[in-house]
């Protein structure tokens, strides 16, 4: 496999915009969000460039990315990297703060596939 990125919003979290993507040999030109980008490495790694540096991102981490914050990145290697992503707006609410981050926080870490996830 490739790249391939599939991208979600969820009406089980209120509309949260939900991502899982993996890419061999893909390369991002600098970029920025309007919202806040959280993305979690599942597998390998990548190279980031983040608030005037530049760094490796290895599985297992969490990024979290500022609102017009620009940033790019690029795989270290031939294997690429898996995230999973979560974009949040500042504006954006939920009637119980603690069961809509413990649901982002499975869905970031679950290896469920993306149609498996409610």
């Amino acid at each position: 496999m490739n790249n391939k990125s599939v991208f979600w919003k969820s009406p089980e979290l209120n509309g949260l915009e939900l991502q899982k993507t993996t890419y061999r040999t893909h390369a991002f030109t600098p970029h920025f969000h309007d919202k806040y980008a959280i993305d979690v490495f599942i597998r390998c790694a990548q190279k980031k460039f983040y608030l005037g540096e530049t760094h490796t991102v290895f599985e297992v981490t969490i990024c979290v990315i500022n609102p017009g914050e620009i940033h790019y990145g690029y795989p270290i290697d031939e294997h690429g990297w898996t995230y999973r992503m979560v974009y949040i707006s500042l504006c954006q609410k939920s009637n119980n703060l603690q069961y809509f981050f413990s649901d982002m926080l499975y869905y970031l870490t679950s290896q469920k596939r993306p149609q498996d996830i409610t």
